[in-house]
This record gives structure tokens, sequence and C-alpha cells, in this order.
């Protein structure tokens, strides 16, 4: 089997994608050369949103920069955030087509129906448009209670969705020296979730497992055999200290295995090992556009025979993206109006000048009401953030009260929400009423550096969980 891999991040806004040719070789992100950010850590995100043609037979599924640049249309539906419905599709049990007008246009029955009377393309895509334009004509409550799709909508989406970063994938390894005698088209595959765990908190629960795995394995990915679904804090833990490197060694008489010493080169955690600690244990928030995980990560330093560290995880329903909620719809109705209008690249390039950066966001389009996050706004904004900031710490505080967490020897802040600074000082102040300051504080970059602070890159900071998930440190070959 290759010692090759690829890693997925599956995220809820963008899905990262890493690589490693070897063993011993650096895991490295795979840009995307179908983005127009080609000198940005922009390059190696894959938009998750999807472009749905509603007429479409079979969803006409659209991804990538074209998804993401594209407005909510009578021809056209954004999907946006759909992963969380995909895991709560349930596994063994019939699932009921989807009802209404709108989903007869999309089906496959529809379809049959044209080849049995032998309409051309032409003919067919009038048929359809036909049926669409009676939905005008259903009162908008009726039109209302029609789902726009089922949960096997969201299983063929995915489906779609993996094959279409598959394509794109190859592709854009094309774009650096592979070896020639290397296929990545025959590299196995892991992929990183989130907190979808059994009771026990210790494995991913077998519906999930076999749930993603059926997806990727029609999607044409190789499953990598011993490790095909990795716990994302795991994964994000990994790639931060790892910054990607792979490093095996023979010692003495034994086989040969990972060298967690210089793979790490990670002071505080080699030195637990060498001073035969029990333990040394992460804290990891990382907080994404629709969803916040918390990780405690537990490595148990002392010689075992599983290196496996003890990993308790919590997601929690708080994102970037519902800070539109908090600080920005509530501005006035021209600007919230077209804020909802806008695409989502244009949505996310306000929250950064807004949230990030502090400014306000000037548009050609809404001159007339002035700058969104001016000065007339910033008090709304202000304290809509405080409040999000709030709810984030209560759910902090929640997840350590519920796992008894006592003692942390490092803090890791990851994520896209981490870069706005009354987010990331919100939790940091209250880890250290918690905790104290007797650890180590892992940020993002911009955040004042101070004693036990280690300015992470951003890099490490968006890309740790696929680069971590290609890490030599999972393969069953070498433990």
């Amino acid at each position: 089997m290759s010692a090759a891999r690829f890693s997925i991040d599956f995220g809820n806004a963008y899905t990262k994608v890493a690589c490693r040719l070897s063993a011993e070789s650096m895991s490295f992100p795979v840009a995307n050369i179908d983005t127009s950010a080609r000198d940005s850590i922009d390059r190696f995100f894959h938009p998750t949103t999807a472009l749905v043609n509603r007429l479409a037979v079979d969803g006409g599924y659209r991804f990538g920069e074209e998804a993401n640049r594209t407005a909510e249309s009578a021809t056209y539906q954004i999907r946006n955030n759909w992963k969380p419905h995909l895991f709560r599709t349930p596994q063994g049990t019939p699932t009921e087509l989807p009802r209404g007008l709108r989903a007869m246009i999309q089906s496959a029955e529809l379809q049959q129906l044209s080849r049995q009377y032998r309409l051309n393309p032409a003919e067919h895509s009038a048929w359809q448009h036909l049926l669409s334009g009676m939905l005008a004509l259903l009162p908008e409550s009726a039109a209302a209670t029609q789902p726009e799709s089922g949960p096997d909508d969201v299983i063929e989406l995915a489906v779609a969705f993996f094959r279409d970063l598959r394509q794109r994938t190859l592709r854009n390894l094309q774009a650096i020296r592979v070896p020639a005698n290397l296929d990545p088209s025959q590299f196995p595959t892991r992929i990183c979730v989130p907190a979808f765990f059994d009771v026990d908190q210790s494995t991913l629960s077998p519906s999930i497992t076999r749930l993603i795995s059926e997806i990727l394995t029609r999607a044409g990915w190789p499953l990598d055999p011993d490790e095909p679904i990795l716990p994302e804090p795991l994964a994000n833990v990994i790639g931060v200290i790892t910054e990607g490197r792979n490093i095996i060694w023979k010692p003495y008489a034994h086989t040969n295995s990972v060298h967690l010493g210089r793979m790490f080169e990670h002071e505080s955690l080699v030195r637990s090992y060498k001073k035969n600690r029990s333990d040394y244990c992460f804290l990891v928030c990382d907080a994404g556009s629709y969803t916040t995980d918390f990780a405690f990560v537990r490595f148990l330093t002392m010689e075992s025979v599983d290196r496996r560290p003890e990993i308790r995880v919590q997601s929690t329903p708080l994102g970037v993206s519902q800070l539109d909620q908090e600080c920005i719809l509530p501005l006035s109705p021209e600007k919230a109006a077209w804020f909802q209008s806008i695409e989502n690249t244009r949505r996310e390039a306000v929250r950064s000048r807004i949230f990030v950066a502090g400014e306000a966001y000037a548009s050609s389009e809404i001159t007339e009401v002035g700058d969104v996050g001016d000065d007339a706004d910033r008090p709304l904004v202000e304290l809509g953030l405080a409040r999000f900031s709030q709810k984030l710490t209560e759910s902090l505080d929640q997840f350590c009260d519920s796992q008894q967490i006592s003692r942390i020897d490092e803090v890791i802040l990851t994520g896209g929400g981490n870069f706005i600074p009354t987010v990331r000082n919100a939790i940091l102040s209250g880890l250290a009423k918690r905790f104290g300051s007797m650890y180590v504080v892992r940020v993002p970059p911009g955040t004042s550096t101070r004693s036990q602070r280690t300015v992470l890159t951003a890099e490490q900071v968006r890309l740790g969980t696929a680069i971590g998930g290609c890490s030599v440190y999972f393969d069953a070959a070498y433990r």
C-alpha cells in the first residue's frame, strides 16, 4: 500500500485537503488552483457551499467559487451549512421521499417519464419550467411548507460534493511535482470530523462511520484501511504541534516507529515524556463559521503500548456566521437587506472588516445610509460581539464543568472565530479566571505576545486539522 495519504478537513463553510507523499515527507495543504485567491491562505479553502439548480432533475449541483459568488434566486438555491443535516440523517431506517411540487420537478421519476415519451432536452427543460411556474400559483403559506430536500437529498449532495472535491484535488496536484512512481488517484484517504462520538466519547459512532465511509467510497476516494475517520480535535492538535513533520526511526532492535521527539519538537510535551510525567493536557477551542468545538486532549506520557490520547469533545452551535444576527441584521433595514442579498464571499469580507479589523465596510450600493459598521453602528456591533462572546465562554465553562477538567498544560485557539479580538480575549479571560495563568497559550496572529504565549501561523490556525490528519502518527505500521 502507498505510504502517501490524503486528509480531508470537512468543514461547514470550507473544506481543506492536505497530502503527504511518503512516510517521511512533510504534510502540506493542497492549493485550490481554481480560486482567485492566489497569494493568501484562502487559496487552500474549498467552499463547502453548494449551488443547487431548483429545476434540474439531479439537483444540478455546482461547487467552488461559483457557488460562493452566486446569490440566491428563483433558479438557484444556495445550500450553506448542510453538513449538520447530513449527520442528523437517521441510519438504517427507511426515509420518506421529499414531498411537494418542487420535489416532483426534481424527481428521477419525471426524468424517466420524459425518456418514456422521448422528449428531447429542450422539451424536457420546457416541461420543467412549466411545472416550476405553477409554484407561483400556490399561496405563500402552502409553498413555504414544501421542504427543499429530504435526508436522501443531503446524502446525494454530499456524494456530489466529495466527487467534485476529488476531481479538483487531483487536478490541483498536477501543479506540483509528484514523483512519477506515485499515482495520487490511489492515495488512501482520511477524513476529520468534529464531535460525533459514542456516549463514552472514546470512539466515533458506528452509524456515522458507515455513512461517511459510504459517501467517500461512492465519490471515489480510497479509504485508509486503519484510520479512515479521525476525530477533528486530535488531528488539530497533531497538526499544530508537528507543523506537518513526519519522521520515523528504528530504535535499537525494534521495528520502525514514529520519532515523537523530532516530530513534535514541542518543548513542554517532549519534556513530559522525558521526565515520565503521567500526562500532558491540551484544551483546544476551534471557533468555526457555524459551530465551535471544544476538546480536552490528554496525552499519557508514561511508557505505554498505545500512545493514543484520551479525548473529550463538545460541539456548540455558535459560529462566526451567527454574529450576523447579533451585529449586522439589527442595523438599519437598508443595511440588513443589503447584507442578506449579497453572496457569501462578500459577506465574509464584511465580517472580516467589521469584526476582525474593527472598521466599517463601504459599499457603493448603500451610500445613502452610510457604511456598514460605521461610527453610528459601532455600539450595536460591540454589544452583539459582547453577547456572542459571553455565550461562547459560558459554553466553554459548561464543557469544563461537565468533563471535570481541573488542570491544563496548554491552550490552542484555532478557527476563524479566534481571529476576532473580542472573541479571543473573552475566551482567554475566562480561562485565566478558571485555571490561572500557568499554562502555555497558542494564539492566532495579531494577538499580543505575553509571557507563556506562542503565536501560531495562519496556516496552523486554519489548516492544522487537515495537515494533522495526514500525519504518520496515525499510521498503524509505525505504532
